[in-house]
């Protein structure tokens, strides 16, 4: 059902009220306004794709008529599909977990799954666009209908017309100081053929349009264009009806022109993502006209800049700050390409054990659900990968379900499991779910990044008791080829969830010549 109210200028008008989606019009019906107002109360067809336009259209005579329209969002339950994802949410790291996915369809479903570190969320937010868009009829029916609106207010104005006009202006002197130079701006960029933002919302102020553009209070995050559609062309032209080619996205609200840039063909506009065709690199570093470097080099102050975000890699490339790279201040992962490796480095280990092994199950701090046996065996950590499970090939049965079986890393996380559903007739729907990784007792040592044959170094570690129960734990640091130069074991007494940590740190010397281990 859509309700509303349409207001007409028209005490007693009659109209042609239509209801479109991209498919075409589904209904046409005649209105008369009362007192200048029409009380909408329809019942909407079967069948609707997801983005709508309502429009109302007066004909003042033969020749004119007067139209007014709005975008409406329609959900359309018949065509989305419901999945729901089952797994336990709690295990130790490295264990096998079985993903159940249900779709409520009774047919064979395609399914993509995903299973991936939920700390990349932190480096940058999930760009991935709506399934439903792929399928659906989104916003691209009211930006056209706004640009067709556009066209008629522009008509054949050209560009060079309006440029004119401001070089004129510019050689009066009743011009504010701002004006003139934002016009002598606007002048000197199309002399290079290369309008900005706020250009373009100047040119269509010139024309009598009213235009708000959020970007124009910042000149320096304006898009540049890197070409016009000619100097005679109609200034209608810098707006094309081709997606690909879309570089500006505009919206009527009432007689106001909203203009935003577009940054990516298949992202919606966000601040921090550029799109290459404007001279923004959207991948690496957000680099000025300029190409991806190769990996290895030295980025925006850090080693391995070819890599995820730019930072400070780890040895050989990678990530963030890991011996080895690969993982978020992991230890011993994959490096990079790029920079050759140095020398391996001591490995050090984290073990520590408790005086009341196996630990008895005890509550959550945050529920009353029973903790699983973690401590099954003190395996060392070695994988820190950051996507534990990918597959485009999943297919439910008959009865919408299936079952994969994940084999998780070795970090201790919060895994993100996505699932996309599309179905034979392209109804189409998704789902998200998180899995947890931890022990009941961890470790975490700080390591220096090297060592140096000779020299003294300072090992620290962090213990923490994830249990419901007091324990007393042994820590134990053991260097093979290296001096401990203080008592190697100490021991800790923690509090239900609490931690302990040695602020002074372990001095240790390393031996001299080759690559030694650690273990803690």
């Amino acid at each position: 059902m859509v309700t509303g109210t349409i207001r007409s200028r028209y005490a007693d008008a009659k109209a042609l009220l239509t209801l479109r989606d991209s498919g075409g019009i589904h209904f046409a019906k005649p209105i008369a306004f009362r007192d200048g107002l029409y009380r909408l109360h329809e019942l909407l067809p079967p069948g609707l794709k997801y983005g709508c336009a309502l429009d109302v259209l007066y004909p003042e005579d033969d020749t004119t008529s007067r139209q007014a329209h709005t975008f409406a969002r329609v959900t359309p339950t018949d065509r989305l599909l419901k999945v729901n994802v089952t797994s336990l949410d709690r295990v130790a790291p490295g264990s096998l977990v079985r993903l159940d996915f249900q779709v409520d369809r009774q047919e064979p479903i395609d399914l993509i799954a995903s299973v991936y570190d939920s700390s990349l969320l932190a480096i940058e937010a999930d760009a991935a666009p709506d399934v439903r868009n792929y399928y659906y009829a989104d916003d691209r029916i009211a930006n056209r209908l706004d640009l067709v609106l556009l066209r008629r207010r522009l008509g054949d104005v050209r560009i060079d017309a309006l440029v004119e006009r401001v070089r004129a202006s510019l050689r009066t002197s009743n011009l504010s100081v701002e004006r003139r130079g934002e016009w002598s701006t606007l002048a000197d960029n199309y002399q290079r053929k290369q309008l900005t933002t706020r250009d373009v919302a100047h040119l269509l102020r010139l024309a009598g349009v009213d235009v708000y553009c959020s970007k124009e209070a910042n000149g320096s995050t304006a898009n540049w264009y890197e070409g016009l559609p000619g100097r005679d062309a109609p200034l209608a032209d810098l707006f094309g009806l081709d997606p690909k080619q879309k570089r500006l996205e505009i919206q009527f609200v009432g007689n106001t022109l909203l203009l935003q840039e577009v940054f990516s063909q298949h992202v919606p506009p966000a601040s921090h993502r550029w799109h290459p065709v404007y001279g923004w690199d959207d991948g690496d570093g957000y680099l000025w006209n300029k190409p991806k470097p190769p990996a290895g080099r030295i980025v925006g102050g850090g080693i391995g800049g070819g890599g995820l975000g730019g930072g400070l890699g780890g040895f050989g490339g990678g990530f963030a700050g890991g011996i080895g790279g690969g993982g978020i201040g992991g230890i011993g992962g994959l490096g990079g390409a790029g920079a050759p490796a140095p020398p391996k480095p001591p490995t050090f280990t984290a073990l520590a054990l408790s005086n009341a092994l196996p630990i008895a199950a005890a509550p959550d701090a945050e529920d009353d659900r029973p903790l699983p046996d973690l401590v099954a065996a003190a395996a060392v950590r070695r994988n820190f990968s950051d996507t534990a499970y990918w597959n485009a090939a999943v297919r439910t049965d008959a009865t919408g379900h299936a079952t994969v079986t994940v084999k998780l890393p070795d970090t201790l996380t919060r895994w993100q499991v996505v699932v996309t559903a599309v179905s034979p007739r392209m109804h189409v729907g998704g789902a998200k779910a998180s899995i947890h990784t931890f022990q009941p007792i961890m470790v975490w040592p700080m390591l220096p990044r090297c060592f140096t044959a000779g020299d003294s170094g300072e090992v620290f570690a962090s213990v923490h008791n994830r249990t419901g129960e007091t324990q007393t734990i042994r820590v134990k640091l053991k260097a093979d080829g290296g001096t401990i130069l203080t008592p190697a074991e100490v021991a800790v007494t923690l509090k239900p969830r609490a931690n302990a940590s040695n602020p002074q740190g372990i001095p240790v010397r390393p031996a001299t010549g080759s690559p030694h281990q650690g273990r803690l």
